[in-house]
């Protein structure tokens, strides 16, 4: 439940639309900001409460504005939210949305069955599920295609960035080149070259 709702957030694009506001937002402001329709508010709210319980927003009383308005709750980016902002620095957002793509979920569905299948064949769950490879769908599939390299292409940069960090100079000690296989467009060895500048 919390990762689709995690997936339902980006796809609506609520962290962008707190980000923009600029201070917290009432139910109703996220509402027409989202173009929800009002009928689909109380289950917005809901959506929100599971958000906040995850950590991706915080919730606080707001205070009423006027007479007619009620005391509501007003929502607010949390710092774990900016990995979801689209076009951030760090923006896994393409992860997951990839990750909890229908495809992707639906080998998950026929695990157990794989577990117990006594045959070495199929080799993956995947392959169980769908009659082929992930690469072979891909290959297959443009929108499943661009979907994993916008994916690859966002997570690259910041696992290379944290092993940089946690691992400093040991990592590439003795290192002078470094090839970017996946994601096409080089944001991994983009992070080496910044780091490491005797790499190529």
């Amino acid at each position: 439940m919390y990762s689709t709702s995690l997936k339902c957030a980006i796809e609506l694009g609520i962290p962008d639309a707190l980000h923009h506001h600029g201070h917290p937002m009432t139910l109703p402001e996220l509402t027409t900001a989202l173009s929800v329709h009002a009928s689909k508010a109380a289950f917005l709210s809901r959506l929100m409460a599971v958000l906040a319980q995850t950590g991706f927003v915080s919730q606080r009383k707001s205070a009423a504005k006027n007479d007619q308005e009620q005391l509501g709750l007003a929502c607010s980016l949390t710092p774990i939210s900016r990995a979801i902002r689209k076009g951030e620095p760090g923006d896994l957002s393409p992860m997951v949305s990839f990750l909890l793509d229908p495809i992707i979920q639906g080998p998950l569905h026929c695990l157990g069955e794989w577990l117990k299948s006594e045959s070495l064949s199929p080799r993956t769950p995947f392959v169980m599920k769908h009659g082929m490879s992930l690469w072979e769908y891909t290959a297959q599939d443009e929108g499943l295609n661009r979907s994993v390299n916008k994916a690859m292409a966002s997570d690259g940069p910041v696992i290379m960035r944290l092993m940089v960090e946690k691992r400093g100079r040991q990592l590439f000690q003795g290192l002078r080149t470094v090839v970017d296989v996946g994601g096409g467009t080089g944001g991994l060895a983009r992070e080496v070259a910044e780091a490491f500048s005797q790499v190529e």
